[in-house]
């Protein structure tokens, strides 16, 4: 019987897994490593939306006595508006995340070492999901009174030199700027917990580190 020749097949395999583990073990590598921002830029103007789309009836209810003429042009800027602050918010995100991307490292090795430094602590993960809740919280309970607020002046708005509102006292006023701290609050703790979720999976994806 014929013997068959396996010396060629054998050399081979070693020769591709001996490629294999020098590809694995070293040479240029590159990432594309999550950036903070993103999250808090889009929850920014998701908020900035709802407050445009909430007042928006007050103000055309407002100049319908006063300005009819006005409305068509109004209800058409408003839109815009939104539309370029949302155009501008997507291209801000869209270069916050790809002016650093992709980066490259010399080698596996530095990457995981660049992947590990950026991974979010465990007391990280907490204060920020402790600071979500209690700024979501604090926004929410705050809202109707911030609406009430802007209701209450679009008037003054409209014919300047009006009495100001019964609203705007100092109080409200407080209610406003606690309002808008919570919600960046809410929006940099939300981030920092994706972003760095999303961290905290590239380095286990790479490193095989799943414990």
């Amino acid at each position: 019987m014929q013997s068959i020749d396996t010396t060629d097949g054998e050399s081979l395999g070693r020769s591709n897994r001996g490629a294999e583990s020098a590809r694995d073990a070293g040479g240029p590598v590159g990432l594309l490593n999550p950036e903070f921002g993103p999250i808090e830029a889009l929850v920014g103007f998701g908020v900035f939306a709802v407050l445009v789309d909430r007042l928006t009836p007050a103000a055309v209810a407002g100049l319908a006595d006063r300005f009819p003429e006005l409305i068509a042009p109004f209800t058409t800027g408003t839109a815009v508006l939104l539309w370029l602050v949302g155009g501008v918010t997507v291209l801000h995100v869209a270069l916050d995340l790809f002016r650093p991307n992709p980066r490259t490292f010399t080698d596996p090795g530095a990457r995981d070492a660049f992947l590990d430094a950026q991974r979010p602590s465990a007391a990280d993960v907490r204060r920020n999901l402790v600071v979500m809740v209690l700024g979501a919280a604090t926004a929410l309970l705050a809202w109707e009174t911030v609406v009430a607020v802007f209701e209450a002046m679009i008037p003054v708005v409209i014919e300047p030199g009006g009495q100001l509102p019964a609203s705007l006292s100092l109080g409200n006023v407080a209610i406003l700027v606690v309002f808008f701290l919570a919600v960046a609050a809410y929006a940099r703790a939300l981030d920092r917990v994706v972003v760095g979720g999303a961290r905290e999976f590239l380095y286990r994806h790479y490193t095989g580190d799943w414990e």
